[in-house]
């Protein structure tokens, strides 16, 4: 038996505990959640496996729509299994979301490209600077006509 006894008063507590119940209502919410998913994806199988016997090739939409459900019902079982925390769609927080801050200059994706700059905040700190490429100009004839030459003189 474990060395750990549990006292009377902390079932008690544990019991008293509305974390653990509203936790248990996500949990079933979760959980019908779940068996539609397996509905719709056992559906989703069936209709890409006759697609792939009439045209010989699988469907890419259905494809990317059998993982997008396989992505949520991973994140639904890891939640409902106490392996995770974050809870899935509907109930997930918008963590995507980046807060509007107009103080950034710069902001970058994942591959580290510009995703978009803000020059108001940067123009007042720095001098802008243009980079042109010198360009091929024509040189201007040199011989000009003799009534030219003579009116510049």
């Amino acid at each position: 038996m474990n060395q750990s006894t549990i006292s009377q008063e902390q079932v008690i507590e544990n019991l008293s505990n509305k974390s653990n119940w509203v936790r248990l209502v996500y949990m079933l919410i979760y959980g019908l959640a779940l068996h539609i998913a397996g509905i719709i994806m056992w559906l989703l199988c069936t209709v890409q496996f006759v697609i792939t016997m009439i045209f010989g090739q699988d469907n890419e939409n259905l494809r990317k729509m059998a993982a997008t459900i396989s992505d949520y019902i991973h994140e639904a079982l890891a939640f409902v299994s106490y392996n995770s925390e974050k809870k899935p769609f509907p109930f997930a927080k918008d963590d995507a979301k980046e807060p509007d801050d107009s103080t950034t200059s710069n902001t970058h994706d994942a591959e580290g490209d510009d995703v978009h700059e803000n020059t108001s905040a940067k123009a007042k700190d720095e001098p802008v600077t243009i980079d042109v490429e010198p360009q091929a100009v024509e040189d201007a004839p040199t011989d000009l006509p003799d009534d030219k030459k003579a009116s510049d003189k």
